[in-house]
């Protein structure tokens, strides 16, 4: 005859199974949910404008290598204006807008030069 302890060890294993089983599921919901959001925020035609939480910041702040394009051939002055341009938006979360100097602007969006 099996004593109450034997026969609990069957049980108390299926029980551990289930929650483990429902916290696996719960975090690949929460991974898809994340990968989701993070991808409306990239989507054009997405009315998400702020990123998620999970996003690298490199992914939509302006590298070193678009800093140069931006302001190569321009004068000291106009470098300096640009690159205060740059940073003021970024600082304040903006993700699309304009940098101004004394030949015109440039747009950017999401780090990128976009146009002129």
């Amino acid at each position: 005859m099996e004593t109450l302890i034997e026969q609990m060890i069957p049980i108390l294993i299926a029980i551990i199974t289930a929650i483990i089983a429902w916290y696996k599921n719960k975090e690949a919901k929460t991974a898809v949910a994340e990968t989701q959001n993070v991808q409306d925020f990239f989507d054009p035609d997405s009315i998400v404008t702020t990123p998620p939480e999970n996003t690298p910041k490199r992914s939509y702040l302006m590298s070193d290598s678009v800093r140069q394009t931006l302001i190569a051939g321009e004068s000291i002055e106009d470098q300096n204006k640009m690159l205060k341009q740059v940073e003021d938006a970024e600082s304040a979360g903006i993700l699309e807008y304009a940098v101004y100097y004394s030949k015109g602007h440039y747009k950017i969006q999401y780090g990128q030069i976009r146009g002129w």
